[in-house]
C-alpha cells in the first residue's frame, strides 16, 4: 500500500454539518476502496491567491492516508462531483523521503534545543 494526501478546499459557504459530512463521505470512500486514513487536518478558512468560483476565500483540509493505487480513481471522482469542492489536489508520499524528512526535523529540534540551552547557560 502506498501513502498519500489529499487537500481540498471547500466553498466558505458550507456550513459546519455539512462540512462533517464532506469529510465523513472521502473517508468512506477511502475505507471501502480499501485504504485506511491516518488523519484529516482542518487548517480553516484561508485567503486565496485568486477567486476560483467567485469566491475569495476557501476552507482548507489535509487529509493523509495509505491505500492502493486504483482508490485514487474513485477518490477523485467523486472529489469532482461534490459541489461543494472548490479544487484538490492528491499526491503520492514517498517512503524514503518521509522517513528522512522526520529524521531531520528530529535533528533539527535537538539542534536547536542545544543551541537554546548554550544560549542560556552561555
Amino acid at each position: 500500500m502506498n501513502s498519500y494526501e489529499v487537500m481540498f478546499i471547500v466553498s466558505p459557504e458550507v456550513s459546519d454539518d455539512a462540512l462533517e459530512k464532506v469529510i465523513t463521505k472521502f473517508k468512506d470512500v477511502i475505507t471501502k476502496s480499501g485504504g485506511n486514513v491516518s488523519g484529516v487536518d482542518d487548517y480553516g478558512i484561508k485567503s486565496l491567491a485568486y477567486k476560483i468560483n467567485k469566491e475569495r476565500q476557501g476552507h482548507y483540509f489535509l487529509c493523509c492516508f495509505n491505500g492502493p493505487c486504483s482508490l485514487i480513481a474513485e477518490l477523485e471522482r467523486n472529489l469532482r462531483i461534490d459541489e461543494s469542492i472548490m479544487r484538490f489536489m492528491v499526491t503520492k508520499l514517498e517512503k524514503e523521503a518521509e522517513k528522512s524528512g522526520i529524521k531531520e526535523g528530529k535533528e533539527m529540534q535537538d539542534s536547536q534545543s542545544s543551541n537554546k540551552q548554550e544560549e542560556v547557560t552561555g
